[in-house]
This record gives C-alpha cells, sequence and structure tokens, in this order.
C-alpha cells in the first residue's frame, strides 16, 4: 500500500507561484536540507516542495531499506498529487494551475529518471544533480557482494554505506553539518544495495525513453558517482531540450559546494522559459 501521504514533507511556497519544484533527496539526508533553494527560486516564482523518502529524516521506515524500487516511485507519484491538489497550484479562473518540475540528487537523480520512464508525462521537466549512473568510490566490490547474497536470505541487513563527510563539499561547514546533522545517516540495507543496482542497469537500459525536458548537473571532482556517468546519460536520453553543465573541481553535492549560488542560478535560468 502506498503511505506516501504519512511521510514528513517540507514546503516553500512563492508568493505568486509559476511553476513548482518537487524535490528527492539523496540516500541518508532528509528533504529539510534543501531550504537554501528557496531564496532564489520563491523570489522567481518558482515554490519548493521536498519529503523525507522513507527510511529517512523523519518519515517512518527502517534506515535505507526497502523492500522495491517502486515504494520509492509510488511515494513522489503520492507527493505529487498531494502537492497538486494544495490550494495554491488549483487552476484559477484567471490563469492556469502551474507547471510541475522535480530535482533528484543522487539517489534521488535515480529515483527521478525512474519516474520518468515509468510514469511519462507527469513532470514538466526534470533535474539530476550527482546522478549514480556509474558509482565510484561507493562502488565496493564486497559490499556490493555482501549485498547480493543477504538480499535473499536477510533483506534487512544494515551496512554502513562508505561516504565520507568531505567528499559532499568543498565547504567544510557544510561537511560538518552533515555530519552533525541527527537526522542524516550512512546506512543501507541489503535490499536497498540490490535495488539500486538493478534500478540503475534499469535505466541505463531504457534511457532512451526519457523525453522530458532534462537538465544534467554534476560536480567535475565527485568522488561518489563519477561525472562520466551523468555524460553518458545526457547524450542517451531522447529528451529533445536538454542539457549537462559540469562544475570543474565541485564534488557530490554542487548545489551544496562553493559554486553553490551559480548551480542555483542554472537552474533558475533553466526553468525561467518553462514557467
Amino acid at each position: 500500500m502506498n503511505d506516501a501521504f504519512h511521510l514528513q514533507w517540507h514546503r516553500w511556497p512563492a508568493e505568486n507561484p509559476r511553476g513548482a519544484l518537487v524535490v528527492a533527496h539523496g540516500i541518508g539526508e532528509h528533504g529539510g536540507r534543501y531550504g537554501h533553494f528557496v531564496s532564489a527560486l520563491n523570489g522567481a516564482g518558482i515554490s519548493v516542495f521536498a519529503f523525507d523518502q522513507r527510511g529517512h529524516g523523519l518519515s517512518p521506515g527502517k534506515r535505507g531499506h526497502i523492500n522495491s524500487w517502486s515504494e520509492y516511485r509510488d511515494d513522489l507519484a503520492g507527493f505529487l498529487a498531494l502537492i497538486r491538489g494544495r490550494e495554491e497550484f488549483l487552476s484559477g479562473k484567471s490563469r492556469p494551475a502551474a507547471p510541475v518540475f522535480l530535482f533528484g540528487h543522487s539517489m534521488g537523480a535515480m529515483v527521478v529518471l525512474d519516474f520518468l520512464i515509468e510514469r511519462p508525462g507527469e513532470a514538466a521537466a526534470a533535474i539530476v544533480c550527482g546522478a549514480p549512473v556509474q558509482p565510484a568510490e561507493v562502488a565496493n566490490p564486497f559490499l556490493i557482494f555482501l549485498a547480493r547474497i543477504f538480499s535473499r536470505i536477510w533483506p534487512t541487513f544494515t551496512m554502513k554505506l562508505g561516504i565520507k563527510a568531505d567528499q559532499l563539499s568543498r565547504d567544510e561547514n557544510v561537511n560538518k553539518d552533515s555530519k552533525d546533522d541527527p537526522l542524516n545517516h550512512r546506512l543501507i540495507s541489503a535490499r536497498w544495495g540490490t535495488e539500486i543496482l538493478a534500478t540503475i542497469e534499469r535505466v541505463k537500459n531504457r534511457a532512451a525513453e526519457i523525453r522530458t525536458p532534462l537538465l544534467v548537473l554534476h560536480g567535475g571532482a565527485d568522488r561518489i558517482n563519477h561525472p562520466d556517468g551523468s555524460r553518458w546519460l545526457h547524450d542517451h536520453v531522447s529528451s529533445v531540450e536538454k542539457k549537462l553543465i559540469v562544475y570543474d573541481g565541485a564534488h557530490h553535492e554542487v548545489h551544496n559546494d562553493l559554486c553553490r549560488d551559480q548551480v542555483i542560478a542554472d537552474i533558475s535560468e533553466w526553468l525561467g522559459p518553462r514557467l
């Protein structure tokens, strides 16, 4: 059963919304970390919404565990339905409903890409950041071996994902805040491991089915997910409107890196004509 409506969510509505950006966060974090998007995007008439995915933040569920990737997909669909039902997005007599855009970071990027394939046409455009199309240091062969073994016999078996704080950003304050945030974790289950590996392969095999306008962002010095994966993604989707930006020297969370102002400006500029 889809329990998306029981997940913790966050909203930063624009005064006169011309569009909405829905955020799907990465593994081990939560939607509350995206509040810094608000000022620039709200000023451009874009409301920002985020939710804590199951097993994350203040939402229920075992930390870092899912039974099937479809749970993430259904949760996102439920959240979009909730957002479209909010008063500020109802069609009025004088204007149509605002378009809804998706933003996914890391694991959230894979949630968004899978969603674009399985539920085409539900988003006006999408942005993916640090997509794990080609995992780098976190793709530890031993962890992959353990995940595949235990996923069959003990799917909730918990492992630590080998992400170090300094891999997130060149801004040490960001890294410290992430490490000290009690809502963050570094845990994954064996089933989560096999599910994301299977989803990566499915997205790569069906990338040509993606036709939604797509902005692909990646840090040039990302040690968690290799930027070549985003380059491959950009080349293989069928979107007529698509753009790739790789930020030289930036780490995994480009939206939290030293180039964050440029990243948010690039997002605002790309969304502007679509409002």
